[in-house]
C-alpha cells in the first residue's frame, strides 16, 4: 500500500488580495493517515515513493503555479519566502532533491525571516539526506544547532536529526553485511554473518556518531 501525501488549503493574504496556496507541508496530518505496521521499523518520515509522486503529479504543479503567482505579482509581499518553501517542498515530493536544494539555498540566502529561514534549512537538510549527501545535511545541521529556533522549526529540525542518526547507523551496518532486525528507542539490533564484520561495523557507527556529536 502506498502512502499519500495529505494536502491541505490554506489563504494566504498577499499585498491585500487573498491567494489560495495548497500546501503539501502539514506533515502531522500525513502521520496522522499512514497505517503502521508495529512488526517493523516505524519511518520517522511517511515513505513518498515514484508511484505515489506520479500520482499527485497534478497536484504538485498545481502547488507550484499557485505559489509563483505571489512571486510573480506581488513581489513586495511578506509571503514570497513561504512562496518558495511551498515550491520546495513540491519539488521535495516530486523526487526532484536537486531542485528542491536550489529553491531552499535560495530561501536561506535572501529570507530576512528568520523562521522562514530556518524553514528552509530543515528542508534543506532533509533534501540533502535524500541525495545521499550526508556531510552536507551535518553541516546544516550544526548550523542550525546554534541557531534559535521557534517551537515548530526546533520540533522538524529533531526528527530530520533522527532520520540522520538512522541513516548513520543504517550505513554502518549494511555497508558491513548486516541485516537489521528490530529497533527499540535509539538503538539497533542487527544481525552479522561474522564477529569481525559486527565489530567493523561497530567501530564505523561509533566513528560516524563522534562526527555527529562533534
Amino acid at each position: 500500500n502506498h502512502r499519500s501525501v495529505a494536502l491541505v488549503e490554506r489563504y494566504l493574504e498577499v499585498g491585500g488580495c487573498a491567494e489560495l496556496v495548497t500546501a503539501d507541508g502539514d506533515l502531522r496530518t500525513l502521520q496522522e493517515q499512514m497505517q503502521y505496521d508495529y512488526n517493523q521499523v516505524l519511518p520517522i518520515y511517511p515513505a513518498i515513493d515514484s508511484t505515489t509522486a506520479k500520482a499527485f503529479e497534478a497536484d504538485l504543479e498545481d502547488i507550484k503555479k499557485k505559489a509563483s503567482h505571489p512571486i510573480q505579482y506581488h513581489k513586495n509581499s511578506k509571503w514570497i519566502d513561504n512562496s518558495y518553501i511551498q515550491i520546495g517542498k513540491a519539488n521535495f515530493y516530486q523526487l526532484n532533491f536537486a531542485e528542491a536544494v536550489r529553491t531552499f539555498k535560495y530561501v536561506s540566502a535572501i529570507s530576512k525571516d528568520e523562521d522562514d529561514r530556518h524553514e528552509a534549512l530543515v528542508w534543506l537538510m532533509r533534501s540533502f539526506m535524500q541525495l545521499g549527501e550526508m556531510e552536507n545535511a551535518q553541516q546544516v545541521s550544526e548550523y542550525l544547532r546554534k541557531e534559535r529556533l521557534n517551537k515548530a522549526n526546533a520540533r522538524e529540525l529533531y526528527l530530520a536529526r533522527a532520520h540522520y542518526y538512522r541513516q548513520l547507523l543504517r550505513t554502518a551496518f549494511t555497508s558491513h553485511g548486516a541485516r537489521e532486525v528490530d529497533t527499540q528507542g535509539d538503538a539497533f539490533f542487527a544481525a552479522f554473518a561474522s564477529p569481525v564484520q559486527a565489530v567493523s561495523a561497530a567501530a564505523r557507527a561509533q566513528q560516524a556518531l563522534a562526527a555527529l556529536s562533534g
